[in-house]
């Protein structure tokens, strides 16, 4: 027999159902409560299953955000093995039903359906140090998006205040300028120590000239001074958040060995190849470099009918968005001024093809993720010999 358990994670909960064999559901779908107990109970239901069957059932489920987090990591703890699928899998699967129906129940129903219809391996459990890289350069993506977020604002703001201050400094965010407009410009000499006297008087005569262009020699509204102070104390804020971050990630990277393997790369710094190599895991989760590139979603995408074949195939983009950003990244700055002598061939190769430069750069993507399967494979550092 080869039994199954189905289930349809929600927020806080999931619907269980379980087949003994193909076509032989197992009593009735529950709900289970993602919290200890219940999942105790759960543990007991599938050690009952494997008492009836001879064998430990196989748990199939969606990965879904964040919410199946608490099952898995029980799951893994008690040793069960189970199929973490794509909702895209899932989703294709329901459309083939002639019946518009939709319940965590019938969901649960499906996902047992679709393990036996299909050939799907179990999850790879990865290291502990890759998922912390992992939500941590996923963090530092999020704070990065806010951090900009707040500057467009602030921008916005002190253009309604003081738009001539913007010329004073080559870096309007920096910590000595914000410092420097949050007091006011005699204090330019408290806050950079580092600088010489002359220095600091130049900018203060500087900012007092703009305070002369200034278009707003009065301020009308107190609520522009108040909201300014508030996007700069958010900016030193998110500041902080991006430092520490970043030092982090680095000291977590520096530990594991793919990462010294990836930078050999020409083109991939730190934080491109902490990215990289987070985002992909263990790189025994992927037996041919064709699944890594699926993985990644740059595997073109295919369309033929009858005596029709597509000539224009659009990549896939189903797999890691991340990950298909560094590449993109590592690419472009690998045949910048021929970083990288290997990856500029190939790139002026299918430019000379007649490639569109769009086109080119996916390749490039795809290359690359092959040249990276081979160097974790082998773990050999890279030798850009063109």
């Amino acid at each position: 027999m080869n039994p199954v358990v189905g289930l349809d994670v929600a927020k806080g909960e999931s619907q269980v159902q379980a087949f003994l064999d193909q076509s032989k559901p197992y009593g009735k779908s529950f709900s289970m409560k993602h919290i200890k107990e219940e999942l105790d109970h759960f543990l007991d239901f599938l050690k009952g299953i494997e008492e009836v069957t001879g064998q430990m059932p196989m748990v199939i489920l969606e990965s879904t955000g964040h919410y199946h987090t608490p099952v898995i990591q029980y799951l893994e703890e008690q040793g069960i093995l189970y199929i973490l699928l794509n909702p895209i899998i899932s989703y294709q699967a329901k459309k083939t039903s002639l019946r518009k129906v939709k319940t965590d129940a019938i969901d649960a129903y499906q996902l047992c359906v679709l393990y036996y219809n299909e050939d799907f391996d179990p999850h790879k459990i990865r290291g502990i140090q890759l998922l912390n890289l992992r939500n941590l350069s996923r963090q530092q993506e999020i704070v990065t998006n806010m951090y900009v977020e707040a500057k467009l604002q602030f921008h916005t703001i002190l253009d309604q205040v003081f738009p001539e201050y913007r010329k004073v400094f080559g870096d309007l965010y920096s910590r000595v300028s914000l410092l420097i407009l949050k007091e006011y410009p005699t204090s330019v000499i408290e806050f950079c120590p580092s600088r010489s006297g002359q220095w600091a008087w130049e900018k203060a005569k500087k900012i007092m000239d703009s305070a002369s262009r200034n278009p707003f020699q009065k301020n009308v509204y107190e609520s522009h001074v108040i909201n300014l102070r508030m996007y700069m104390e958010l900016l030193f804020h998110y500041q902080g958040h991006l430092s520490d971050l970043e030092d982090r990630i680095v000291a977590l990277a520096n530990e594991l060995e793919e990462y010294k393997i990836i930078q050999s790369i020409p083109g991939i710094g730190e934080k491109i190849a902490a990215t990289i190599i987070s985002e992909i895991g263990e790189i025994d989760r992927f037996n041919h470099p064709k699944k890594l590139v699926a993985f990644a979603g740059v595997d073109p995408s295919v369309h033929s009918s009858g005596k029709f074949t597509a000539t224009i195939n659009r990549m896939t983009k189903r797999g890691s968005s991340r990950l298909r950003h560094s590449l993109y990244l590592a690419v472009l700055c690998g045949i910048r001024s021929s970083r990288n002598k290997k990856l500029k061939v190939f790139y002026d190769k299918k430019k000379s093809e007649g490639e569109p430069a769009k086109v080119s750069i996916v390749a490039c993507m795809n290359k690359l993720l092959h040249w990276i399967y081979a160097l974790l494979k082998r773990k050999e550092a890279f030798l850009d010999l063109a």
